[in-house]
């Protein structure tokens, strides 16, 4: 016999657990606990990964606000000469701080938050009636259905008031620059605007009219028909929109035209539905 294997077998007979009346369930206990060990070490580093990865998305997120002003570095924080003095003694109070901008921004609750700040603190809605502010603003919402992404642009533009196509293509614009930086910082894009509910909206908020709405909404054929329940749907998502810019707004004017907007979709059936 092997002597290394005998030496082996002498240690596992003087073992005290060899003596037990019950080693073998003790044994698959120890088994059962050598697996938990295991298992839980695995799921260990899974969470360790993942919170690196949210970290890493965190501060590319960081860094993206901070360069578009939202943020500020501390130590390019605006400080008195106190505040000067007190940073230097102290030597600390480098957390990034958040700008106007950076409050604006959190008063927006959006899929697409950050866009809608860019059309705010930029002025891209400024000087709109309410019903071409709302019809900008639900190109910020909706998802034409049955789609990967956004539906085709605007078939009848040239139907539409001249500023409401500037400022579609001002979102747009800014839209486009805001996927560039994020795809810059490894950001995973933000949805592009969609055009499809702009005509319907503006017609209702315009008129009042629901068959005309859907009727506009159908004529831009950028997929099925909009059922009537769709459009009230799609309709208090951009009340709650409205509300959002009513409140946040850095403009007075655009605040009380948000106002008006709101007036001028929340009646008829969009009303009833709200209760």
């Amino acid at each position: 016999m092997d002597p290394e294997l005998a030496s082996l077998r002498e240690q596992l007979r003087r073992h005290p657990a060899h003596r037990l009346s019950d080693r073998e369930i003790q044994m698959r206990v120890a088994e059962r606990y050598l697996r938990i060990e295991r298992d839980n070490a695995q799921l260990q580093k899974k969470v360790a990964a993942a919170t690196n990865s949210l970290a890493r998305t965190f501060d590319r997120i960081v860094g993206l606000l901070t360069e578009r002003g939202f943020i500020r570095a501390g130590d390019d924080a605006e400080r008195s000469d106190e505040e000067e003095r007190r940073h230097d003694t102290a030597g600390d109070g480098d957390d990034p701080q958040v700008t106007d901008d950076g409050r604006l921004l959190a008063r927006i609750y959006s899929e697409s938050d950050l866009l809608v700040a860019e059309c705010l603190r930029t002025g891209a809605w400024a000087g709109l009636q309410p019903a071409e502010l709302s019809a900008v603003l639900s190109t910020v919402l909706y998802e034409t259905r049955g789609s990967d992404g956004p539906g085709p642009p605007l078939q009848r533009a040239e139907a539409l008031p001249a500023q409401l196509r500037q400022a579609l293509h001002r979102t747009r614009r800014l839209a486009a620059e805001l996927r560039a930086d994020e795809q810059r910082h490894h950001i995973t894009p933000s949805r592009e605007p969609d055009d499809g509910f702009v005509a319907a909206i503006y017609r209702w908020a315009s008129s009042g009219d629901l068959a005309s709405a859907l009727a506009a909404a159908d004529s831009e054929g950028g997929g099925s028909a909009l059922s009537a329940g769709d459009f009230v749907r799609w309709c208090r998502q951009v009340l709650d929109l409205l509300d959002q810019v009513r409140n946040a707004a850095p403009q007075p004017d655009l605040r009380v035209t948000a106002k008006r907007a709101i007036d001028a979709v929340r009646r008829g059936v969009v009303a009833v539905d709200a209760g």
